[in-house]
């Protein structure tokens, strides 16, 4: 019987060859084509199969996979979807302030927001939690940012709030190292780092119905102070001082910060703990006008503002210048959904006419009213220069 052999070129086996290549299997040779000789034999009998060469890998396709890419196709990146969840905390918090406090104990906390941006900040939080409409939600989410930090930070550096403009500023900054590309770790960490101390100030603003002030309110007056604590606080333009009874807690506010506030005062005294104030206006009278008229003055000029203003009591203030006319009055007024109460006095002396506006928020009238009618009966009036 014939030997069979295995030809290496189709895998099946042929009659005996010497080259172990059926002859159906031979390539056709062209003239003059170069001669390409033969696998080498084992032991007289042709190799099997070359080994299969493994497939390439495929290409990847192209930024398929980048956050570009991905973020076009709806899939937002996680730093986002996490901008999206402070988003709606931050919802949360200010829904939940205007819950739990009754309107006639609300304190003012770091950048409250309103009806519109409450359901703005709602709906852009949502669909960054969800990933739905990829780079549309993400443009609107970055202008709401960056538009919230122009807006809110420059209210707040032109009402002399600093502290408060660096608060809005380090939650605008965290939002935007969350929402910018596709943040790592460390980044997404810093975002998540400053949205929290936000937060907590936040909270510590809802803390202040329970101890009674606000110490984000307290901080705040602090850095306006002009120095340290004072107790007896001499006229910056006029001859007159008041006397502060508790020792360490008074501070003279900054002259520039009062003036831009109330552009009449002469001194602005502020005790950052009770949040409590102390304002005396000082002007020189035209000529002479009876105590009266320039009590109904006044009192017109308060409820020009358009806030709730009304005198709860009046009686004549006793000094020790025989010289001086002077009124007490208990004030009520109403700023928007905070309320406050405090005395008026009101000093004539000759040409010289004083206002001594003393006042804290009424949560806090019960403990402050004393001392802050102590300090409108301290008020003297000399004829020598005041000491600056």
């Amino acid at each position: 019987m014939a030997e069979l052999r295995f030809c290496s070129l189709c895998g099946f086996t042929h009659g005996p060859d010497p080259t172990g290549v059926g002859p159906g299997c031979r390539p056709k040779v062209k003239p003059n084509a170069p001669v390409t000789s033969p696998r080498p034999l084992s032991d007289g009998v042709a190799e099997g199969p070359p080994p299969s060469t493994p497939p390439r890998p495929a290409p990847p396709l192209p930024e398929l996979f980048s956050s570009a890419a991905r973020i076009q196709h709806g899939d937002l990146p996680t730093g986002a979807r996490i901008a999206g969840g402070v988003l709606i905390v931050n919802v949360v918090g200010i829904l939940l302030e205007r819950m739990v406090m009754p309107a006639d104990t609300k304190t003012p906390l770091p950048v409250s927001g309103t009806l519109v941006s409450i359901l703005i900040d709602l709906f852009i939080g949502y669909k960054l939690l969800r990933g739905e409409d990829g780079s549309s939600v993400l443009g609107w989410a970055r202008f709401r940012v960056v538009a919230g930090m122009l807006l809110f930070t420059g209210l707040q550096i032109a009402a002399a709030n600093p502290l408060v403009a660096v608060i809005q500023l380090g939650f605008s900054a965290g939002l935007l190292l969350l929402l910018l590309g596709d943040p790592g770790k460390l980044r997404m960490a810093f975002g998540v780092l400053l949205a929290g101390a936000y937060f907590s100030l936040e909270m510590l603003g809802l803390v202040a119905l329970a101890i009674g002030h606000n110490p984000v309110t307290q901080v705040s007056l602090m850095t306006q102070a002009d120095g340290a604590s004072v107790t007896v606080v001499q006229g910056a333009k006029f001859p007159y001082n008041v006397t502060l009874p508790t020792a360490g807690k008074w501070y003279v506010r900054n002259a520039a910060v009062s003036r831009k506030e109330s552009p009449d005062s002469d001194r602005w005294i502020i005790r950052p703990d009770r949040d409590a104030h102390v304002i005396v206006i000082a002007e020189t009278l035209a000529e002479p006008l009876p105590m009266q008229a320039l009590r109904d003055v006044v009192v017109a000029n308060f409820k020009k503002g358009g806030d709730e203003f009304e005198v709860l009591e009046e009686h004549p203030l006793v000094l020790g210048d025989q010289e001086a006319t002077a009124l007490l009055l208990t004030t009520r007024r109403k700023v928007g959904a905070i309320e406050v109460k405090g005395y008026l006095g009101l000093v004539l002396k000759e040409h010289e006419f004083y206002q001594v506006i003393a006042f804290a928020l009424a949560n806090q009238f019960v403990e402050m009213g004393p001392e802050l009618k102590q300090i409108v009966e301290s008020f003297k009036s000399s004829k020598t220069n005041p000491t600056l």
